[in-house]
């Protein structure tokens, strides 16, 4: 017999605790306790309470939150019963028997089918005018599911609206589109569609009114005109005679999904790949990108109507403007936060203005809701930043024309009066930009500034532009796969679009697509001078990183964070140079971590950042810190079960056990990235061995299994199990000619290795028989890496062999060899680094260690990041 709970929990348009006598108070109903029991009704699966730490006591240490935990977990079984919340293990979850929730029924009832008895549940916004002080992960967790909610509502209400239409119940219909319009009161195909089901019911005087009161709202509350088409059809109502409707506008269709081909490479970037065993396939790119990770592991952005009131003041000298995203009608939500990133770009510079980065303004400091800040609120956000004045606004889209209004205000009297500009309903979105841009230069009190006009900066494509705005979400969320389609169609759109190119290159290189992340900065830097100041410095910096030349990244970087210290794009940047370059230089890579703490303090959603603030976490043990960041992971990202992987590293067998079931079934680079990164970040050697062999299986590719041995290799040297090592490089050997020979030969050198004298002789020998001009030429990116250089490197390999068997002439004959080696510019760099190593190393071996420390320390690597990542030589292992 099912128990019927006397407590009720309300979060759908407000918060509320209640008892079978009325509402409760005390200590049960403290804010962070009812935040507490929300995530709990809202989530479908139990939570982990390192999770719900990380939403609500992220600024206590971790002892602490979890008392706070406890405590609250107390309170609440002291007030509704030892049984309203439910453990197992480190997981809570609420008890449907002992507290009844809105919100898990309301989604209970949509997935039985019963949308009429779900949106009679919906009561509003989820915990709408909730807030809880100092819990800015829990603020971001109420954003997404009072997102997901409301569009929940949305389909259903219109569902039951069209299902009425079809079976010809307009009166019903009507009532459904009602609660549509007033649930989005600003969209017009609600609207549009109450005016039809009225009419239907011949309630023409209603129907009109309905249009009325659309127009008035969109003018009174938005300061936009009245959508052109529900105007037409109210004329049309009006026109037609008593009893006779008028022709049926007809609904609009369910939009389609948009999808990205594969687009081809723009034709000037053709011929600028060089074809050689760089090139390789997009399977071929796959296999380089976990064995690469995990290799590694063990070692180591026409009329206008002006309201007429004086202005806040004259900007006088340099003044900064911090411009907030835009709100929207439903079809112009897309362009919230991009439409603000554009008149920052058309408005930074022009005259004596500065603006603040659009991207440190997109989203933690807005709340993703249909209401828009107040001045008061917007006015901290500005101050924080640095501006003096800012400028709040939105965008209307109805009958596919735009209409813009932006408000600016005074930061330190933001109720003061304020200045108002506003375009009429345009067709072409970038003209209503600029022609907005315009007027707020005016009411700024520099009417005679150039302004940049976005076809100029930008692009003078719309739909080059769309693309764009889509590939760039993608890129922050981290889908860089998706991010690199989206970007490509829109250069393929327009071959000029300079800031594309730019976000392109970052994309291909966080999806491992190097060589055309090259190719694509290079463009970007041959299209710089169409681009603002502060943007070409980003895109030259790029550039540099990309050509390992850290030291020029990391000024340009450094100039832009000394006038921007919040500049997100910047000191990312900056991040990634000193994480992978700092290594090389023998010098710690979380220095890097404030830089991208800052950056997700701005944007949660920075793709990169968030994997280099995970890495750190996972390094430090601290699951708090690393559940609120993994937390919001989008489901979709491909390394999403890496990440689970490593979390499960740091808990439990179980976690692992469940971990490695689910890889199981993944695709080799999933399996591949999860073995790297847990034995890089959390040195489980144990589990990553799981993880990596189960790449050695006979349905892998060769390629794949020669990785996974030479992976499961270095796992095992990590362990100090040199006889383990040895099999697993006499399994690669079948597979791979080269990579095996190489790091059989490192191994041996290394410190927990003992190696007899006869055994070093030996692989002398071995690595005298080594042609090096002999290259398959179907190598994957990963396992040819070293073909440019595998002379240097065999060079290099026999003076340390000799070196260690106490041979230091033949040492220092291989040290000449590599020190006078002329070729290409990256070749001849890297030749006298290995020169340089190997002189240290000489030195060591002869006891001079003083001498081989500071022989070491001066050695300087410039190399590409890729190949830092990819190789032990480039990266120095076995000098640090």
């Amino acid at each position: 017999m099912s128990i019927i709970p006397t407590a009720r929990l309300l979060v759908l348009g407000g918060a509320t605790l209640e008892g079978d006598r009325g509402p409760i108070a005390g200590r049960s109903a403290q804010r962070r306790r009812l935040g507490l029991l929300a995530i709990l009704a809202s989530s479908a699966r139990p939570v982990s309470r390192d999770k719900l730490i990380g939403y609500l006591w992220e600024e206590a240490d971790t002892d602490k939150a979890r008392r706070l935990l406890s405590e609250s977990v107390y309170v609440i079984r002291k007030s509704l019963g030892e049984d309203a919340l439910l453990s197992s293990g480190n997981d809570l979850r609420l008890n449907p028997d002992a507290l009844w929730s809105d919100v898990a029924a309301f989604t209970g009832l949509l997935e039985a089918g019963d949308d009429e008895g779900a949106i009679a549940l919906y009561a509003g916004p989820l915990l709408d005018g909730f807030f809880i002080s100092d819990a800015h992960e829990f603020e971001q967790w109420v954003d997404r599911e009072r997102d997901r909610l409301a569009r929940l509502y949305a389909d259903a209400v219109t569902r039951l609206a069209r299902w009425a239409e079809q079976g010809g119940d307009y009166q019903a219909a009507a009532k459904f589109w009602r609660k549509l319009s007033e649930h989005d009161p600003y969209s017009a195909m609600p609207v549009l569609a109450l005016m039809r089901a009225l009419d239907a019911i011949n309630d023409r005087p209603a129907a009109l009114q309905v249009a009325r009161a659309h127009g008035e709202r969109l003018q009174d509350q938005l300061g936009g005109d009245p959508d052109p088409q529900v105007e037409a059809f109210a004329r049309e109502l009006k026109a037609a005679p008593a009893g006779e409707s008028p022709p049926r506008i007809k609904p609009e269709p369910e939009p389609e999904p948009e999808v990205f081909a594969e687009w081809p490479r723009p034709t000037e970037l053709q011929a600028a790949v060089p074809l050689n065993v760089w090139q390789r396939s997009r399977v071929r790119r796959a296999i380089l990108v976990g064995s690469a990770l995990a290799i590694i592991a063990a070692l180591g952005a026409l009329a206008i109507g002006i309201n007429r009131r004086p202005p806040v003041s004259t900007l006088k000298g340099s003044v900064t403007l911090a411009i907030l995203p835009f709100t929207a009608n439903e079809s112009a939500s897309q362009w919230r936060s991009s439409l603000a990133k554009v008149l920052a770009n058309n408005l930074g510079g022009a005259g004596q203005l500065q603006t603040v980065d659009p991207y440190a303004l997109s989203n933690r400091t807005v709340r993703r809701s249909t209401n828009q800040l107040t001045p008061d609120e917007a006015a901290r956000i500005a101050k924080r930043h640095g501006a003096q004045f800012f400028v709040l606004g939105n965008i209307l889209e109805a009958a596919g024309k735009y209409t813009l209004t932006a408000t600016l205000y005074n930061t330190e009297r933001p109720d003061s009066m304020p200045r108002r500009a506003q375009t009429t309903p345009l067709a072409d979105l970038f003209a209503a930009i600029d022609t907005l841009s315009r007027q707020l230069l005016i009411i700024s009190g520099q009417p005679n500034a150039s302004l940049r006009r976005t076809a100029a900066t930008l692009t003078s494509s719309f739909a080059a532009f769309k693309s764009y705005v889509t590939g760039d979400d993608y890129f922050l969320a981290g889908q860089y796969d998706s991010a690199v389609i989206a970007l490509k169609a829109a250069v393929a759109q327009d071959s000029n679009f300079a800031l594309a190119y730019y976000r392109l290159s970052a994309a291909a290189e966080w999806n491992f697509d190097f060589q055309d992340a090259r190719v694509f900065s290079q463009r970007a830097l041959s299209l710089a001078a169409r681009l603002p100041a502060q943007q070409q410095v980003l895109v030259t910096a790029w550039d540099a990183f990309l050509g390992g030349r850290p030291e020029a990244a990391a000024r340009s970087y450094n100039s832009i964070l000394t006038r921007d210290p919040h500049n997100v794009e910047a000191r990312a940047g900056l991040g990634e140079v000193l994480v992978h370059y700092n290594p090389v230089r023998g010098q710690r890579s979380d220095s890097a971590g404030p830089l991208f703490e800052g950056v997700l303090q701005q944007v949660p959603e920075y793709g990169e950042a968030r994997f280099h603030v995970l890495e750190l976490a996972a390094r430090d043990r601290d699951l708090p810190r690393f559940d609120s960041v993994a937390g919001d992971l989008h489901s979709r990202n491909p390394q999403g079960l890496a990440w689970q992987a490593v979390r499960a590293a740091l808990t439990t067998s179980d976690d692992r056990e469940r971990v490695l079931n689910e890889l199981r079934g993944a695709d080799a680079i999933a399996i591949g990235i999860a073995a790297g990164r847990v034995a890089a970040h959390t040195h489980n050697f144990p589990y990553a061995r799981q993880i990596a062999q189960l790449l050695t299986a006979s349905n892998q590719t060769g390629p794949w299994r020669a990785a996974a041995h030479l992976m499961l290799a270095e796992i095992a040297l990590a362990r100090n199990d040199w006889p383990a090592a040895q099999r697993e490089l006499a399994d690669a050997k079948k597979l791979d000619n080269d990579w095996h020979r190489q790091l059989t030969a490192l191994f041996l050198l290394h410190p927990f290795v003992n190696v007899t004298s006869s055994r070093l002789i030996a692989e002398k020998e071995e690595l005298l028989t080594w042609d090096t001009r002999d290259l398959d030429p179907n190598l994957s990116f990963f396992l040819a890496a070293h073909a440019p250089v595998r002379a240097e490197l065999r060079a290099y390999l026999l003076g340390l062999l000799n070196a260690a068997s106490g041979d230091y002439d033949a040492a220092k004959r291989y040290q000449d060899t590599l020190s006078t080696i002329r070729r290409e510019l990256e070749e001849t760099s890297f030749a006298q680094t290995l020169a340089q190593s190997l002189r240290g190393h000489i030195a060591a071996a002869k006891g001079e260690t003083a001498d081989a420390v500071r022989i070491l320390e001066e050695v300087s690597i410039q190399a590409r990041p890729e190949l830092l990542a990819l190789s032990p030589f480039y990266s120095r292992a076995h000098d640090r």
